[in-house]
């Protein structure tokens, strides 16, 4: 009765540190408790649909209703000859004499009674059938609570309540006969005029008081059973710790909790040695899984780079498993050792291990990841630029597969630089560019806006630096940039530099000279103003068919 289907000896245990005994009387008053098997009230009470008001007055101005024939008739001649309409309708000949009947005939006899009549006895037909449903509704169902579904505590309240239903519905009954009676009445003569039918006083306000005393009764009892049964679920525990207090005094119960103790110490000591055996045989798999992982992401590594220098042609060389680490094999597969590697070499296959490694999934966190390649080819690595580039732009391109939040590149090599950003003013909002220009001791840090502020190669970047130095009143560094200006432009266009100088032995003297003194940061060492400079080089490449040539890289930089 109190225990639950899902108690075992768990249960039990956990119980026994609240079991309690308690007494005989209280034993008895909760099992008797529990004996109660009342629920709450949940049958539908069955309501009625009281007739209005403006009901009664339709059945009482019909009741009273007055029919005026044409003719002045007694009211049994009326019926007489309205029974005789109604036998012969649809008739062609008398039922009594056998004469053919004319439809003339029919309509002057129908002329005799008013029109009201046919809508009188429809009207009566409707209202005595509902009428009819209302008595046998009430005929058919009971309106009282059940009594036996309470408790003893709400049996006179009940009681009382079931004797003025009762009475009620009673009268109420007998008031719907009366109104049927006289309806029936009414329709066995139409001429007839009856006494109105009264309503009992209050009716409806007596229903409706009546039914809002049943549900506070049906209220107040679910209320108390939601009680008993909160009572009735103590009461389970109580009995239960009560039986749970009883069978620890047992002998055998004793004896048992002996063993169980006994039983229980060996086991959390063998399950002790057991889960330190597993920790050990899980933190050997974490070792070999971690050793595997590794070694996959080396062979990843390995192939990735090896892919990569095949790309070198003669000078290729691949990276082959070893004892330890890895060896180094060139294309004849004789080993070399890595001590006879160029600078260049280490460069590349540290470049190419440090790309593979970004993608090492084990070596992610949840931290933002920011790459920086300060210079990543120098003079030694001009074999391998075009991997180098390649690797960085993929590296650019795919963000996704590297997850890093941002990369900074770092070069002084302008070949390098144009190469690398091939359309890199394609999705510019995703990039940024500067050029760091350094002058006396001082670097000024140049954010590009546009491509035509960009270096397009070493020619143009020298531009780039006389135009910083202008700008920044620096005529004394202006001197060095210039003659590599003038070196190349008589290269290319394959002009003499004693020729481009032919016509200003000062300027060849100024450029040459005075561009030695690079590294003086305190005296001004041509005595030129940077406008003095400007007008002087202009006149060279005037001299020298140049004008154009000139104009165009000065004024682009201006733009």
């Amino acid at each position: 009765m109190f225990t639950p289907a899902t108690y075992n000896i768990t249960s039990f245990e956990e119980d026994i540190p609240k079991a309690q005994k308690i007494s005989q009387k209280e034993k008895v008053d909760l099992e008797n408790l529990l004996k109660n098997e009342f629920h709450e009230y949940s049958k539908n009470n069955i309501c009625l649909d009281i007739i209005d008001l403006n009901e009664i007055k339709k059945i009482n101005d019909i009741l009273a209703l007055k029919i005026i024939a044409s003719v002045d008739w007694s009211d049994n001649e009326k019926n007489w000859i309205q029974k005789g309409i109604a036998l012969h309708k649809n008739k062609k000949k008398c039922l009594f004499c056998g004469n053919k009947i004319s439809e003339n005939r029919f309509l002057e006899l129908n002329k005799l009674f008013s029109d009201r009549v046919d809508e009188t006895n429809n009207l009566l037909v409707a209202l005595i059938d509902d009428v009819s449903k209302r008595i046998e509704f009430i005929e058919k169902n009971k309106f009282e609570l059940d009594q036996e579904l309470f408790t003893p505590a709400f049996e006179e309240e009940v009681i009382e309540y079931n004797i003025k239903i009762n009475k009620f519905i009673n009268e109420y009954l007998a008031y719907l006969k009366d109104i049927s009676r006289e309806l029936k009445r009414k329709k066995e003569n139409v001429f007839k005029v009856l006494n109105a039918v009264s309503q009992p006083n209050n009716v409806i306000q007596t229903y409706k008081k009546l039914k809002s005393e049943s549900q506070k009764i049906i209220l107040e009892f679910n209320k108390e059973i939601k009680e008993i049964k909160k009572s009735k679920d103590e009461a389970r525990k109580k009995l239960l710790l009560n039986e749970v207090a009883s069978a620890i005094e047992t002998e055998d119960y004793r004896n048992l909790a002996r063993d169980v103790n006994v039983e229980r110490e060996i086991y959390f000591k063998q399950n002790k040695k057991l889960q330190d055996i597993k920790k050990q045989i899980d933190e050997v798999n974490l070792e070999i899984q971690k050793l595997d992982e590794m070694n996959q992401s080396e062979s990843k590594a390995v192939k990735e780079i090896n892919d990569s220098l095949k790309n070198l042609g003669n000078q290729s060389f691949t990276l082959e498993k070893a004892n330890k680490g890895y060896m180094v094999k060139d294309l004849d597969g004789n080993i070399r050792s890595v001590k006879k590697l160029s600078t260049g070499e280490k460069n590349i296959v540290a470049f190419l291990w440090f790309c593979a490694d970004l993608k090492n999934i084990k070596k992610n966190s949840k931290k933002k990841k920011i790459i920086i390649f300060d210079d990543p080819m120098n003079s030694n690595d001009d074999t391998a630029q075009y991997l180098i580039i390649t690797k960085l732009q993929s590296l650019l391109k795919n963000k996704s597969d590297y997850e890093y939040e941002q990369i900074f590149i770092l070069t002084h090599n302008t070949h390098f630089y144009v190469n690398l950003r091939y359309r890199w003013w394609r999705e510019k909002n995703k990039k940024a560019t500067f050029h760091l220009i350094k002058a006396a001791r001082k670097t000024e840090i140049k954010k590009i806006e546009s491509e035509n502020e960009d270096i397009k190669n070493d020619y143009d970047s020298l531009w780039h630096e006389v135009h910083w130095l202008y700008n920044n009143n620096q005529p004394q560094f202006m001197l060095n940039p210039f003659r590599r200006i003038i070196e190349t432009y008589c290269e290319f266009q394959n002009i003499d530099p004693k020729d481009f100088y032919e016509e200003d032995a000062e300027a060849q003297k100024l450029f040459n000279a005075n561009s030695h003194f690079i590294d003086d940061f305190y005296i001004d060492t041509n005595g030129k103003t940077k406008e003095q400079i400007m007008e002087k080089v202009a006149r060279l490449f005037e001299e020298n068919n140049g004008t154009f040539h000139f104009e165009k890289h000065w004024n682009n930089q201006n733009r």
